[in-house]
């Protein structure tokens, strides 16, 4: 946390999230703590850089890395069709 941005809300959105084993219910506490941290966060966002991801039908497995930024995905699934 570089910008040492604190919240005891969003810190208890985050435990709760970790303890749940509904994921419907962890999606939205997720939801909630994202939206604290982009309206109340320390960061300024300035700019997005402006990019698309493709992909050919000969390829399969290709899905999202959740745990990695956007436009990342997990190559090590990827097979072809």
């Amino acid at each position: 946390n570089e910008t040492h941005w604190y919240d005891e809300k969003f810190a208890g959105l985050i435990m709760a999230a970790r303890a749940e084993t509904d994921e419907a219910k962890r999606n939205t506490l997720l939801q909630d703590a994202q939206k604290m941290e982009y309206d109340e966060g320390g960061y300024i966002i300035w700019a997005f850089q402006n990019k698309t991801d493709a992909y050919a039908k000969s390829v399969t497995g290709l899905e999202p890395a959740r745990e990695q930024p956007l436009s990342a995905f997990r190559f090590n699934l990827v097979k072809p069709a």
